[in-house]
């Protein structure tokens, strides 16, 4: 199953979640950081579970952030 896969998951792993989604709990999303190594929940307060245009700019910064702190060379060049 999903949930007995992410054990397996072993690449630096950055969960995404807004606060306000009603279809996937926060829980939900602290859990799966939870359970993956390696493992990160960031909470964007006021999303829910679309992807609100104003919400894009803090979502293209934790995705560089996170693989900024990954190492990638092609990230830094990204940034």
């Amino acid at each position: 199953s999903r949930v007995q896969m992410r054990g397996d998951v072993s690449a630096p792993t950055w969960v995404l979640h807004g606060s306000e989604d009603r279809l996937v709990w926060v829980e939900h999303g602290r859990d799966t950081a939870q359970s993956v190594a390696n493992g990160k929940l960031r909470v964007i307060d006021g999303m829910g579970h679309d992807l609100p245009s104003a919400v894009i700019p803090l979502v293209r910064e934790a995705i560089a952030s996170h693989c900024m702190d990954a190492g990638g060379e092609t990230a830094a060049k990204m940034a």
